[in-house]
């Protein structure tokens, strides 16, 4: 096994965007035996072509580190559930990989979504006309438009899980709720660690930080 297989994430918090997914990350990364990248948190090899383009050992620098020792290494982008390309990347490299997925009502996603947007300067137009433009601006099936303009095309979780759902199985799927994470956040990381194979028991859940990011 090469080193660059050997270093590749053995789990993702793979979507939706602004469903929670900075907060589980940061959560996630807390517990002892989870290891993630610190910079850049969110790699995007598989979603964006230029990172894709460098190749498998570009993506396993970021776990060569010493401290990957023992650890199940994770990777976090909200873009990788929507890209329609990723889950077969994904399983082309590492097909025994798990998934974390936090799904939030489709109509209040969009509308974080449009403002986000705004806020970073992608979006001037007013949130209606941009849902009026939303499917002009993606016909064009440019990765730019892609990661900015989707708000409602993103809300179509059945089309994007399923890829992933037929590609892994259910049983690598752990799929949750934005409201499940802000109701309840130390149940929901025994979730993950039990899906993740860790022993909740012996982690110190109470040490955990459970504060929620970006929560708008």
């Amino acid at each position: 096994m090469t080193n660059d297989v050997m270093n590749t994430p053995d789990f993702y918090i793979a979507g939706t965007q602004k469903g929670g997914t900075t907060s589980l990350h940061h959560m996630l990364r807390n517990v002892p035996s989870i290891y993630f990248p610190e910079h850049p948190q969110e790699i995007h090899f598989f979603d964006l072509e230029e990172n894709y383009s460098r190749g498998l050992h570009w993506m396993a620098q970021f776990y060569s580190s010493e401290n990957t020792s023992g650890k199940l290494k994770g990777q976090t982008s909200p873009f990788y559930m929507y890209h329609p390309k990723v889950a077969t990347r994904i399983k082309n490299a590492t097909p025994d990989a798990k998934f974390i997925f936090i799904l939030r009502d489709p109509v209040y996603r969009a509308y974080s979504h449009y403002w986000n947007s705004v806020r970073y300067g992608f979006e001037r137009l007013s949130f209606i006309d941009a849902l009026r433009e939303e499917k002009n601006r993606l016909s064009a099936g440019s990765e730019y438009s892609m990661r900015h303009f989707s708000y409602v095309d993103r809300g179509h979780y059945h089309i994007q899980l399923s890829r992933f759902v037929e590609l892994f199985g259910l049983d690598k799927c752990l799929i949750l709720t934005q409201d499940q994470l802000i109701e309840s956040p130390t149940t929901i990381i025994e979730y993950c660690l039990k899906f993740l194979g860790i022993n909740h028991n012996n982690t110190h859940l109470n040490e955990v930080k459970t504060s929620i990011h970006n929560p708008s």
